[in-house]
């Protein structure tokens, strides 16, 4: 029963931890999809 409670403890961790990984790489995407699709400048399309 311990082995299962600390199981279930390691894997909520875990879980937390990847939730606010991701969280904080989230934005940076989303910066450089704005820098991409701000990029080629519309003038240089023609």
């Amino acid at each position: 029963m311990l082995l299962l409670l600390s199981i279930f403890a390691a894997v909520l961790v875990r879980r937390c931890l990847y939730v606010s990984e991701i969280s904080r790489v989230i934005p940076r995407y989303l910066e450089w999809g704005l820098v991409f699709s701000s990029w080629p400048p519309e003038s240089d399309l023609g």
